[in-house]
Formats: C-alpha cells, structure tokens, sequence
C-alpha cells in the first residue's frame, strides 16, 4: 500500500510536524474554523503570504466538486477567496475560473501552474490523495 510520502511530489510538498499548523491570522473575516483548514501554499507571485487551504462546506462539495475528487479545496488570503484544485503527484494548482462560472455556472478550472511551496497540516494528507 502507498504511502503518503511515495505518493506526493516531495519537491514543494511538506508534511508539517504534529506540533504545528497553518496559521489563519488576518483571515478573521472569513469565519475560518482552525479544523478546516488542510495546509497553505505559494507560488513565485505571492511566496509570502500565499493562499491558506480549507476543506469545503457541504454546499461547496455539492456546487464544485460533486464527483468528490481529492485535491478541491476553497483558498483564502487577506485580499479574497476562490476554489483551487491541487495536484500533489505533480505539485501543481490551478485556480476556478471565476468569470467562465459567474456567466455560465460551469465548473472549468484554469491552466495548472507550478507552486513554489506546499504545507500540509499534520493528518490531514488524505485530503490530497
């Protein structure tokens, strides 16, 4: 059976150490509860801020990801949210394309693009795989 490790893209994949998670200060606005959250990631763009991961609600497994494929996760950061789709074979993300959804109600992501950095939250590596 695989394991995590042999399953991810350890190249800008990290496991964070049971002691430590993501931090969702500046994020108070958005009623982040700190159980949702998976991990954070960044890309060249925004290597320090970057985006914090969380699960889905209900409603938004229901409306984006409806076929429960792993890796759908909402992001947040201090200037707004949307859906991303994670790849951890690959280490790639791709954000929704918002304006394709708001005129059309269809789901279609945007291109994959290369992170820079992936952190999991310690336990919850089954939401990416």
């Amino acid at each position: 059976m695989k394991t995590f490790k042999d399953y991810l893209n350890e190249e800008n994949f990290t496991v964070r150490d049971k002691d430590r998670s993501t931090s969702i200060h500046g994020l108070e606005n958005y009623n982040i509860k700190e159980e949702d959250v998976v991990g954070w990631f960044s890309n060249k763009y925004n290597p320090a801020a970057g985006w914090v991961l969380t699960k889905l609600t209900p409603f938004e497994q229901k409306e984006f990801n409806p076929k429960n494929v792993k890796g759908i996760f909402r992001s947040y950061t201090d200037k707004g949210t949307s859906i991303v789709k994670v790849d951890a074979k690959t280490g790639k993300y791709s954000f929704i394309d918002n304006e394709k959804y708001e005129n059309d109600s269809k789901i279609k992501f945007e291109r994959m693009a290369k992170a820079k950095v992936f952190m999991i939250d310690y336990g919850k590596e089954q939401f990416f795989m």
